[in-house]
C-alpha cells in the first residue's frame, strides 16, 4: 500500500496565512510608497519641463495670460491637456497667474516642487491667483480656494451649480457652462469670469467682479464699492434692492441687452460700452455705436461676444490695429453648424465688420476642437458620408452682414483627423444677404468640400437676397480631398428662388492661388445648375492660378452639376491659368472647352 504524504493541519494553514497576510501588510505599502515616489518624480519632471516652456515663452515676449494660452502652449510643446493630470494619484498642477510658473502639489495638500521656489514639503496655501484644470465639480470641491479652468464636457454640462464662499475665479474654456455660478464670499477681493456661463449671480458685499465671459443672466444682490464691471456681454443685468451701493460699469468692450436698476435707483451706473435699453428705455445710440478692436484680447473678447448670441445686427465693429493670432487657439466668430439655421439659438454675425484695411495674421485651426460650446456635429458631407464635417474660417457664420477692407496673411487651415466642411479664410458660411468687400487672403487651406480663399459656401434660404463679392483677391493655395474649390467663392447654390439680376453677384475679383478639387474647381468659384434662373452674375474678374481637378474645372466658374450655363453671366472676365484634363472645363467666358 503507497504511503500517504502528509498534509497540512489547520492550525498550520492558518499559520501559512497569517505568515503571508503579515508580509504583505508589511510590503505592499512599501511596495506603494516606491511606486508613489517613482510616479512623484516623474510628475516633477514633467513640472520642471513645463516651467521651461513658459519661461521660454516669456522671454520671447510671449507669456501666456490664461489658461486658455496655457493649455495650447503646452500642447504646441507635446504637453497633451489630457496628459496634464499627476500619475501619482489625488495629486494636481497648479499655474500661478501672478509668475506664469506651475508648482505641483500632493493629495495632503503639501509642495512637492514649485516654480514659485515654494519650499519642498512646505503646507501649500490656496489661493485664486493659481489656477487648476478641472473635469468635475467634485474636483473643485477638493481643491477648495483655487481658481479653475474647464477642462471637460461633464463639468459643463452639469447644471446643479457651483456656489464659491472663496474669492476663485472661473474660466469656462471653450465649453459653455450651463449652470448657475454664485458668488458668497465676505472678505475684500476681486474675481474674474470667462468663457460661457447660463446664469451668475453676486451676493459678496465686499467683491469686486470683472465679467469678461458671455452670460445669459447676471443678478446683483450685493457687491462691494467698486462692485461689478462688465467686459463680456450679458443678456439681462439685474441690481437687486440689496445692491443700492452698487457701482455698476459696462466698460468699453462691455455689452448689455437690458439693464434693470428700478430696484436700486440709487446705484452708481456708467455706461462706457453698448446697453440696448436699461429700465425700458434705450441706452445707447446705436447710430453712432462702434465697437473698436485693438489687439488680439480684444477681438477674442468679440469673438466670445457673437459665440455668447450678440449677433452685433445693425452695429458697427472697426479693427483699429493689425492682429497676430498665431499661435492662438481659434474658434471661428459665430461658431455653429449650417444645419441648426432658425433653429433656438442659432449663432450667426449680421453686423458690419470693417477692418480699415488692417491685417489680421495667423488664422489657424491647429488645436481647434471642433466639439466645442454647443455644436457636435455637422451631419454628413458628400465626399465622406460615414463622417462629420465642420466649418471653419475666421467668421464661421455670415447672416446679413458686411465685412470688408480686411486682409488675412499666414492664413494655415489643415485637415487632419478633422473633415472640413466650408472653408474659407474670410468666413466659413453665409446665408441671406451678405456682402464682403476689399477683403485679400493669404497662405495655405486644405478640406473636404467647399473650399476657397474667401468664403466656403453660400446658400440661401429666403427669396430676393443677393450676395455682393467685390474687390477681393485670393493669392491662397487651395487643396480639397472632397468636392469641390475654388479661390473666391467655394459652392453657391439657392435653396428657394433667386433674383433676375443675380443672387450671387462676383465683381472685380483676382484669384493667384492653386486650386486643387478631388471633382469641382473653379478659378472664382463653383456653382451648381439650377432650374430657378440665373443666380450668379460675375463681371471683371481674372484668374492666373493653376486649376486642379477631375470632372470639372473652369478659369472663373465650374459647374457642380450637369453641363448648363443657364444659370450664369460672365462679363469682361480673364482667365490664363492651367487647366487640368478633367472631364469638363470652361474658359475664361464660360464657354464649354471640352466635355
Amino acid at each position: 500500500m503507497k504511503k500517504l504524504k502528509k498534509a497540512f493541519t489547520i492550525v498550520e494553514l492558518v499559520i501559512v496565512i497569517a505568515v503571508i497576510a503579515i508580509l504583505a501588510a508589511v510590503l505592499i505599502p512599501t511596495f506603494t510608497s516606491i511606486i508613489r515616489k517613482a510616479n512623484e518624480a516623474s510628475d516633477t519632471a514633467l513640472a520642471k519641463n513645463m516651467n521651461t516652456v513658459l519661461s521660454t515663452a516669456e522671454a520671447g515676449g510671449d507669456a501666456p495670460t490664461d489658461m486658455e494660452e496655457v493649455t495650447y502652449l503646452m500642447e504646441q510643446n507635446g504637453f497633451k491637456l489630457e496628459n496634464l493630470n499627476p500619475t501619482a494619484d489625488g495629486n494636481v498642477f497648479v499655474w500661478n497667474k501672478a509668475t506664469n510658473r506651475i508648482t505641483y502639489i500632493n493629495r495632503d495638500k503639501e509642495v512637492v516642487y514649485s516654480g514659485d521656489n515654494l519650499a519642498s514639503g512646505s503646507a501649500f496655501t490656496a489661493s485664486g491667483d493659481y489656477w487648476l484644470t478641472v473635469k468635475t465639480a467634485g474636483d473643485i470641491e477638493a481643491w477648495s480656494g483655487l481658481s479653475y479652468y474647464f477642462a471637460d464636457k461633464q463639468i459643463a454640462d452639469d447644471t446643479a451649480g457651483l456656489t464659491f464662499s472663496t474669492p476663485s475665479s472661473v474660466d469656462t474654456g471653450t465649453y459653455s457652462y450651463q449652470g448657475k455660478i454664485t458668488y458668497t464670499f465676505t472678505e475684500e477681493a476681486e474675481v474674474s469670469v470667462y468663457g460661457h456661463v447660463n446664469e451668475l449671480t453676486v451676493d459678496a458685499p465686499e467683491a469686486t467682479v470683472n465679467n469678461y465671459s458671455s452670460v445669459n443672466t447676471v443678478t446683483i444682490q450685493r457687491v462691494g464699492a467698486n462692485s461689478y464691471h462688465e467686459y463680456g456681454y450679458a443678456k439681462t443685468l439685474v441690481v437687486k434692492d440689496t445692491a443700492v451701493n452698487a457701482n455698476i460699469v459696462i466698460e468699453k468692450t462691455g455689452m448689455v441687452e437690458e439693464v434693470d436698476t428700478s430696484a436700486a435707483p440709487d446705484c452708481k451706473f456708467t455706461n462706457n460700452g453698448y446697453v440696448y435699453r436699461r429700465n425700458g428705455e434705450p441706452d445707447t445710440d446705436t447710430t453712432t455705436y462702434v465697437y473698436e478692436i485693438t489687439t488680439a484680447k480684444e477681438l477674442a473678447s468679440f469673438r466670445d461676444k457673437v459665440n455668447g448670441g450678440q449677433t452685433f445686427a445693425g452695429l458697427k465693429v472697426a479693427l483699429k490695429a493689425d492682429v497676430d493670432i498665431s499661435g492662438k487657439v481659434w474658434v471661428p466668430i459665430a461658431y455653429d453648424s449650417r444645419a441648426n439655421y432658425k433653429k433656438d439659438g442659432y449663432l450667426y454675425f449680421a453686423g458690419t465688420f470693417d477692418g480699415e484695411n488692417h491685417t489680421v495674421n495667423g488664422l489657424s485651426n491647429q488645436g481647434f476642437q471642433p466639439t466645442v460650446l454647443r455644436v457636435d456635429t455637422y451631419g454628413t458631407g458628400s465626399g465622406a458620408p460615414e463622417k462629420n464635417n465642420y466649418l471653419y474660417g475666421f467668421f464661421g457664420i455670415l447672416q446679413g452682414a458686411t465685412v470688408k477692407n480686411l486682409n488675412m496673411t499666414n492664413v494655415n487651415i489643415a485637415t487632419e483627423e478633422i473633415l472640413l466642411d466650408s472653408v474659407g479664410a474670410i468666413a466659413g458660411f453665409a446665408s441671406g444677404s451678405v456682402t464682403i468687400e476689399n477683403c485679400t487672403a493669404s497662405g495655405s487651406i486644405e478640406g473636404q468640400d467647399a473650399v476657397a480663399g474667401i468664403i466656403g459656401r453660400i446658400y440661401t434660404y429666403e427669396k430676393d437676397v443677393q450676395v455682393l463679392i467685390k474687390d477681393c483677391t485670393n493669392n491662397i493655395d487651395i487643396v480639397t480631398s472632397g468636392d469641390k474649390a475654388a479661390g473666391i467663392l467655394g459652392y453657391g447654390h439657392p435653396k428657394d428662388g433667386a433674383p433676375a439680376n443675380g443672387y450671387i453677384v462676383i465683381e472685380n475679383c483676382t484669384n493667384t492661388g492653386r486650386i486643387e478639387a478631388a471633382l469641382y474647381a473653379g478659378g472664382i468659384a463653383v456653382t451648381e445648375n439650377s432650374t430657378k434662373g440665373i443666380f450668379y452674375t460675375v463681371k471683371g474678374c481674372s484668374n492666373t492660378g493653376e486649376i486642379v481637378g477631375t470632372t470639372n474645372v473652369g478659369q472663373i466658374l465650374a459647374l457642380g452639376g450637369s453641363y448648363s450655363t443657364a444659370q450664369w453671366v460672365i462679363e469682361n472676365c480673364t482667365g490664363t491659368g492651367t487647366l487640368s484634363a478633367a472631364t469638363v472645363r470652361w474658359d475664361e467666358n464660360g464657354a464649354l472647352v471640352q466635355a
